[in-house]
C-alpha cells in the first residue's frame, strides 16, 4: 500500500475538472455530460480516510461551482454533505460491487442536483423543477451511475485493490 496526501488528492481532482471541462462534451448523450468530479467524491469517500474525502469534496465543490452557473457554494456544500455522509457509513456498503458504485453514485448526484437546485430557488431563481428533475438531474444520474465503475477501475491503483489514501 502506498499513501496519497491531500496536495496528490488536490491535483488528481484538478486534472480531473480539466478533463470534464475539456473533453467529456465528446460522450455527451442527449445533451447531457456525465460528472466525472462527482464520481471522484464518491471514490474518495468510499476508499479514503474522512480528512481526504473531505479535501476531495471541497476541491471538486469549489471547482464545479466555478465552472458552473448554480449559486457560488451550491456544489461545494452539496458535495461535502454527501462525501461526509458517505464517508460516515462507507463501512456498510459492499464497495466492490459494480451495482453499489452505480447505485451510490446516481442517488447521491439525485441529492446534489434536487439540493443546488433548492439553494438556487432560494435567492429567486426561476426554474421549473419537473422540468430540472426530469429531463436534466435525472438522466444525467442514470448516465454518471452508468459510467461509474469505469471510472472506479480507471483510478489509480483499484484494479490492484490497493488503497490509495492514508488513514
Amino acid at each position: 500500500m502506498y499513501r496519497v496526501g491531500p496536495v496528490a488528492i488536490v491535483l488528481f481532482i484538478l486534472i480531473i475538472a480539466l478533463f470534464q471541462a475539456t473533453g467529456l462534451h465528446y460522450l455527451a448523450i442527449d445533451g447531457i455530460i456525465p460528472d466525472i468530479l462527482l464520481i471522484a467524491v464518491v471514490f474518495f469517500a468510499l476508499y479514503a480516510s474522512g480528512k481526504n474525502a473531505l479535501i476531495a469534496a471541497l476541491t471538486a465543490g469549489l471547482l464545479k461551482d466555478m465552472t458552473s452557473s448554480v449559486v457560488m457554494g451550491s456544489y461545494l456544500m452539496t458535495f461535502c454533505m454527501a462525501a461526509v455522509l458517505l464517508n460516515a457509513h462507507k463501512s456498510k456498503f459492499y464497495k466492490e460491487s459494480v451495482f453499489t458504485q452505480i447505485v451510490l453514485v446516481s442517488v447521491t448526484y439525485i441529492l446534489t442536483g434536487i439540493m443546488a437546485l433548492f439553494l438556487n430557488v432560494a435567492v429567486a431563481k426561476d426554474f421549473v423543477f419537473h422540468h430540472s428533475f426530469i429531463g436534466i438531474i435525472l438522466k444525467a444520474a442514470i448516465y454518471t451511475g452508468l459510467l461509474s465503475p469505469l471510472v472506479f477501475l480507471l483510478i489509480p491503483g483499484r484494479s490492484h485493490r490497493r488503497l490509495l489514501y492514508s488513514s
